[in-house]
């Protein structure tokens, strides 16, 4: 399924990942912390707290992906906060969960989304990915109905924007078309 969606995007490789195996710790609060690409991770919670954690079993039962995964409550919402640098792509995976996403595009728009459920014990990560090439994606905010002890995750978190072509290239490209016209014709 990602490789669908990355070959949907027209890249190999994401232009950022957060996958929270190094350069973070057990236990440490990832709230309101800038993140790569400018990326930031809010909670609406009090106080704030969204956990690194690395114990199997500790996200409702079911393990991190890798080592070490962050983990949310239930009832507070999680945001990826992409305003300082919008994208077009967003992907994940989520953990013990069946959530909703409410995708907030530059300008305004949004749209909701419900990904699978992810509600099992073990190892439950299940990817989704979102893309559009229209509109830059300034925020994603989760709702979350995760089960048992409303614990749920998100690891492996992926974004960037698709680059747009490039004034030269859109130029070489429209001097081809014009010599390939012009050979047409005569």
């Amino acid at each position: 399924m990602r490789s669908a969606w990355l070959n949907a995007i027209g890249t190999a490789v994401p232009q950022y990942r957060v996958d929270f195996e190094s350069g973070f710790d057990q236990g440490e609060n990832v709230a309101g912390t800038t993140l790569a690409g400018g990326m930031v991770m809010r909670s609406t919670a009090n106080p704030a707290e969204i956990l690194i954690e690395g114990r199997p079993g500790a996200i409702g039962d079911s393990n991190p992906v890798g080592y070490f995964s962050a983990i949310h409550a239930r009832d507070p919402v999680l945001i990826l906060d992409f305003s300082a640098n919008p994208v077009s792509y967003v992907g994940f995976l989520q953990i013990d969960a069946a959530l909703e996403a409410t995708i907030t595009y530059v300008g305004g728009g949004s749209a909701v989304l419900t990904p699978n459920s992810t509600g099992f014990s073990g190892d439950s990560a299940e990817f989704f990915g979102v893309f559009n090439d229209e509109f830059l994606i300034e925020e994603v905010r989760f709702g979350s109905f995760s089960w048992g002890d409303e614990i749920w995750g998100i690891d492996n978190i992926e974004y960037g924007a698709v680059p747009e072509p490039s004034g030269v290239a859109l130029l070489a490209a429209c001097s081809l078309a014009g010599l390939m016209l012009r050979r047409r014709f005569r």
